[in-house]
């Protein structure tokens, strides 16, 4: 809880400050692979850890490591990092400062911030109607796409998963470098079409070929509409004011999708009928594959806060002029 306050309140906020509209969707590129690499290494780590006969003791160590990683990254970043130099100090009382963003006249001056906020609100509603019961999905799908056995963490499938990552990395890292160059106008709605194309893709895939082609524009749709939506929303929001949006930004990125993806997903799963017994002998049901079109109706409606940031003049915002 602590950290992923410090996170929201103070990270974004110092990320917002130290970068520029020339370089924010490829600093936005690079903070997105952070977790697929975090979860790479852990799978790793887990996998090595708990390969051995002593599950409990390999839990202890996988945790223990865990913890002292993060503990000593906290530590070297309290030395390393320095309050970004545009930094305004905040005079304002507690109470005024939390219902700042909530005002109408702040809402009206910062338009184009809210609309993409409510693009990036049904986005993240839509990852939260599917992601959750993903594996699930994959594993007990009467499909078949993937057995128990197949998913289990080898030193093949390592290598595997090592080389896709490092190829989805540098290839969000040169589109993040793309949008910086020639602007987020010309790839937000390719963006928006590749995610939401994925997805109905694999609503209609039953074998393992149109799954691995759905999956494909589904990944790079993801990633990539992620990358534009929170690269304009820190280009949006005023400098003087970063900390103060922090709370509104997690409001329409977290809150509302948590509640809202979530309870879309479970009205979608159940249309399978299909049931499996989990690892405690209760069962359970399958998710249905109407969760990918779902998600996809859900991610299309952003496209109406996106097209109407177009016609109020883009995604192109100057520094000077957002103060």
């Amino acid at each position: 809880f602590v950290g992923s306050t410090a996170n929201d309140a103070s990270f974004n906020a110092w990320v917002t400050d130290s970068t520029t509209t020339n370089n924010r969707a490829t600093a936005e590129s690079i903070l997105a692979f952070m977790p697929m690499a975090a979860m790479g290494l852990v799978i790793a780590l887990g996998g090595v850890l708990l390969a051995g006969n002593d599950v409990q003791k390999s839990y202890e160590y996988f945790f223990l490591i865990l913890g002292a990683t993060v503990l000593v990254c906290g530590i070297i970043g309290l030395f390393t990092l320095k309050d970004a130099p545009k930094t305004v100090e905040n005079s304002g009382n507690f109470w005024g400062d939390l219902i700042y963003g909530l005002k109408p006249s702040v809402i009206k001056e910062n338009s184009k911030l809210y609309l993409t906020l409510l693009a990036v609100c049904a986005y993240s509603i839509a990852v939260q109607v599917f992601f959750p019961y993903l594996i699930i999905y994959l594993q007990h799908s009467p499909d078949g796409f993937f057995s128990g056995e197949s998913l289990k963490i080898t030193p093949t499938l390592i290598i595997v998963a090592a080389v896709c990552l490092i190829a989805l990395i540098v290839g969000i890292i040169l589109v993040g470098k793309l949008a910086d160059k020639y602007g987020k106008n010309k790839l937000v709605i390719p963006m928006l079409v590749f995610f939401v194309a994925g997805l109905v893709i694999l609503y209609f895939a039953h074998d393992i070929k149109l799954l691995l082609i759905g999956v494909v524009p589904t990944a790079v749709g993801y990633c990539l509409l992620g990358i534009m939506l929170n690269a304009a929303v820190r280009d949006f929001t005023p400098v003087s004011k970063t900390g103060l949006f922090q709370g509104v930004r997690m409001v329409f990125a977290v809150m509302i999708p948590m509640v809202v993806g979530p309870y879309v997903g479970k009205k979608a799963i159940f249309s399978s009928g299909v049931y499996y017994t989990d690892d405690y002998g209760v069962s359970q049901i399958v998710p249905a594959s109407s969760m990918f079109l779902y998600a996809a109706i859900v991610c299309a409606v952003s496209v109406v806060p996106i097209v109407i940031i177009l016609c109020k003049g883009g995604f192109a915002v100057s520094e000077n002029k957002n103060k």
